[in-house]
């Protein structure tokens, strides 16, 4: 799979102040309540297994080649915000293309509650679209504060609207995970427990899409607010993954 444009030691984007990490604190604390309820509340009876659990809430910080990554609780997380306030195009290109990437889970969710047939999975694809709505909003904000272009999918979500597939800005560059437009025609022309296996098994396929992603972004990114976020949607969809397969196993 291609992998985020790799960029090289002291190799820097431009250097701006940094937004305060507030509205970032709102929408992790919304997706993680948001994964919490779906992960904790959808099951028939019983606890959820080990690995079903709600996602951390640490803080990733970034660190020198061949050092360990440090791991911060949220509240002790404010008083490093000064540590940097660059960024570089693996940055950019993580918050641009990580847009297109939630857009078409926006899709897929959007999709659920007309044709599904598991009540659990009814209530956990509403929890992750909500979350990645309030995530597509945040990266906006930083690509508008740097500059940079903001993709259409983001302007569509903003005014209340599920993006379009023919706004994908797909690029050049193919991202993993993506379901191509024949998976998307066959899940929208599906209802039931045909839909709930097929939307189970291609939303796996499009998280692990995202830790890829996103494990990119943490190895090369230099920006703070993106380390942070990046991680977040990493140990988020880790847990979602587990309860997707849990449901798929349950069909």
């Amino acid at each position: 799979m291609t992998r985020l444009a790799r960029i090289t030691p002291g190799q820097r984007g431009n250097s701006v102040v940094r937004p305060t990490s507030d509205r970032l604190r709102t929408t992790l604390s919304a997706a993680l309540l948001g994964g919490a309820l779906a992960l904790a509340g959808c099951g028939n009876e019983g606890p959820e297994p080990e690995e079903a659990a709600a996602p951390s809430s640490s803080v990733l910080l970034p660190s020198g080649p061949g050092e360990d990554t440090e791991r911060l609780d949220p509240e002790d997380y404010e008083g490093v915000q000064g540590l940097s306030d660059e960024w570089n195009d693996v940055d950019a290109e993580f918050m641009t293309m990580m847009i297109a990437h939630h857009a078409q889970a926006l899709e897929m969710t959007a999709l659920v509650p007309a044709r599904a047939e598991s009540e659990q999975l009814t209530t956990f694809a509403e929890r992750m679209h909500l979350a990645q709505k309030g995530e597509i909003g945040y990266m906006a904000d930083w690509l508008e504060a740097r500059d940079q272009p903001v993709p259409q999918e983001a302007r569509e979500v903003a005014e209340g609207e599920i993006p379009s597939p023919d706004t994908h800005s797909h690029g050049e560059t193919p991202m993993p995970g993506m379901l191509s437009q024949e998976e998307m025609t066959e899940l929208r022309q599906t209802e039931g427990e045909e839909f709930d296996r097929l939307f189970l098994e291609g939303m796996i396929v499009h998280h692990e899409g995202a830790l890829e992603m996103s494990e990119g972004a943490q190895a090369h990114g230099i920006d703070l607010a993106v380390q942070e976020l990046a991680g977040h949607v990493h140990s988020d969809q880790t847990a979602e993954i587990s309860r997707l397969e849990q449901l798929l196993d349950e069909l």
